[in-house]
């Protein structure tokens, strides 16, 4: 089933540590101002050095990666 996939591969990360999975790395390289669509998920760094996280359902704001990249990881385990 592609949604415990989905689950199992965020635990083998936390396990192994987030700095590897590719969608942190994406969040990580952000500059302000630029945006990355995570398969129908947008993050942008506004000038204000906030993470803008959005997707059809939600738009959110974060201040650390860690806070977008769980969310990131919420939104699309529930759209599976």
């Amino acid at each position: 089933m592609l949604v415990g996939d989905v689950i199992m591969q965020t635990q083998i990360y936390e396990f192994i540590g987030i700095e590897s999975d590719p969608i942190f790395r994406e969040i990580n390289k952000l500059s302000m101002g630029q945006a990355v669509d995570l398969g129908g998920v947008t993050v942008k760094l506004n000038k204000n050095g906030l993470y803008e996280v959005e997707s059809l359902m939600s738009h959110e704001c974060f201040r650390s990666k860690k806070q977008v990249y769980d969310n990131v990881a919420k939104i699309i385990s529930l759209s599976l």
